[in-house]
């Protein structure tokens, strides 16, 4: 599920919309792209849809300006390519990143009436007000495998993020868990039913409850070509 240049989440977000499956995992190396091509699918889908995306890291120093303020910048050509120039930019501005046209002086012209991403923390009160900004088209935790501790309690906290951001949707809207294998070891996966040890590089796998419904779709992706 990668092309030459980035690992693409289309076949498996759409494979998930199909057999109506809430939750999404993708593990595999760092630097296939895996942020990248997620943030990138999502900014066509707001272009599209109006529908925010959240974005959502573990401590609440991550999703500090200084921290996060670049994560966006890959898109840049895209975001001009896909408006045609409309925008050409990102503002992050109060957690949000924001479309933005800027002239040559670098000043903001024009911007969106309504963030692009919005940006919580796990371990932060204010990252359970998900019902408070409005459509999103999906949730993305972003590095949930990582050497940092995990919270405690974090698959419950999760789960009550995911169902603030998502009540009363009448659309598919998951929750996007990506990581990078710096470690397989994560009490957050195995809550879901994931064997993470277990999954060989290509491998997709789905997880089902008791009544045979598909709770999360895992792959654990291919490196990208060089």
């Amino acid at each position: 599920m990668t092309d030459m240049k980035y690992y693409t989440p289309v076949p498996i977000i759409k494979y998930a919309e199909k057999i109506n499956c809430p939750v999404i995992g993708i593990a595999g190396g760092k630097g296939n792209g895996k942020t990248f091509g997620i943030i990138y699918y999502y900014l066509k889908e707001r272009l599209k849809t109006g529908r925010i995306l959240r974005y959502l890291r573990r401590y609440r120093e991550s999703i500090a300006p200084k921290a996060i303020q670049s994560l966006c910048k890959p898109q840049r050509q895209n975001l001009i390519n896909l408006t045609k120039g409309e925008y050409n930019d990102f503002q992050y501005y109060q957690n949000r990143f924001w479309l933005v046209r800027r002239n040559e002086n670098g000043d903001i012209e024009h911007k969106d009436i309504q963030p692009f991403i919005v940006c919580s923390a796990l371990n932060s009160v204010e990252g359970f007000t998900g019902a408070d900004e409005g459509e999103c088209s999906a949730i993305f935790y972003d590095e949930f495998l990582s050497r940092e501790k995990e919270l405690q309690d974090e698959f419950y906290s999760l789960m009550i993020f995911h169902s603030n951001c998502t009540r009363d949707r009448r659309y598919f809207c998951p929750l996007i868990l990506v990581g990078n294998t710096v470690t397989r070891n994560s009490s957050l996966i195995t809550n879901f039913g994931v064997d993470l040890y277990s999954m060989q590089k290509g491998e997709i796998t789905v997880v089902k409850n008791s009544k045979k419904e598909p709770t999360i779709v895992f792959e654990y992706c291919n490196d990208a070509p060089v």
